[in-house]
């Protein structure tokens, strides 16, 4: 079990902040052979707060929110080995339900990998991520609830900066997916602790169903770029830079990011 307090400050950027408080647990099993399954549950007390340049949309949102959440994760793993597969697939569906909440919003994940290797030095892969919330109740769903795509997923643009605004807010959507290919270099394949990779992310960000007066694009938002991931004894670190290939008028860009703990 755990026992969490986050503080989620996104004032200046998005326009609100979430502070919340609360507890979870989980656990996990293999069911049958390579077939996992991770159930856990939640409890969490959220004050939410906007600033005055916040939309009027946004505004209505301010208050208290509890929520109880119980969720599982369907984990089916053919991978050839966890650490730098090169081989095989990994297949996971996800889905968080609510028992008692303030707002009853229902989320479902979806994310596939697959592995391939070339020659014996050319190692690549294809996978893709979708994630899907739905009010359950006719209502909004909530602010800090709404959906964005990870930076490893969509590199080359700023996390949470692209897709529908209110005002100067950006919002998220009730939908979000991305398509990611990766191919390694294997010029650098001496260097036993750094991967280099070469990759074109590709994604989206769509749905508000709180107006029908917030335009949305459908524009396919692409990129392209190396990454490199050095392993060391405190965990990978992670560079990448990445030059966007499509994008919308609205999106804010990021060429170079660096991530501590995490690999692309």
């Amino acid at each position: 079990m755990s026992i969490f307090s986050e503080v989620t400050d996104k004032l200046s950027e998005f326009g609100y902040e979430s502070n919340s408080t609360g507890f979870s647990f989980g656990t996990g099993y293999e069911q049958y052979e390579d077939f996992y399954i991770y159930p856990n549950f939640s409890t969490s007390y959220e004050k939410l707060t906007t600033n005055s340049a916040a939309s009027t949309n946004l505004k209505k949102q301010e208050g208290d929110y509890f929520d109880s959440v119980i969720g599982y994760r369907l984990d089916y793993d053919k991978r050839n080995q966890k650490f730098k597969p090169t081989e095989g697939f990994r297949s996971s569906f996800l889905q968080s339900i609510p028992v008692i909440s303030d707002d009853y919003a229902i989320l479902n994940g979806y994310d596939y990998s697959k592995y391939y290797q070339f020659a014996d030095t050319l190692d690549t892969s294809v996978s893709f991520y979708g994630r899907a919330i739905t009010s359950l109740t006719g209502d909004d769903v909530r602010i800090s609830k709404r959906l964005s795509i990870p930076g490893k997923r969509l590199r080359g643009f700023e996390m949470g900066k692209i897709g529908p605004k209110d005002g100067n807010d950006y919002v998220g959507g009730n939908y979000a997916v991305a398509l990611n290919f990766s191919s390694s270099l294997p010029i650098f394949e001496t260097m036993q602790n750094t991967d280099f990779k070469w990759f074109i992310d590709t994604g989206n960000v769509w749905g508000v169903d709180y107006s029908s007066t917030i335009a949305e694009s459908s524009t396919i938002r692409s990129s392209s770029g190396v990454a490199i991931n050095w392993y060391t004894p405190v965990g990978p670190l992670t560079f990448s830079l990445a030059q966007p290939i499509t994008k919308d008028s609205t999106d804010k860009t990021q060429s170079l990011q660096f991530n501590l703990g995490t690999t692309f």
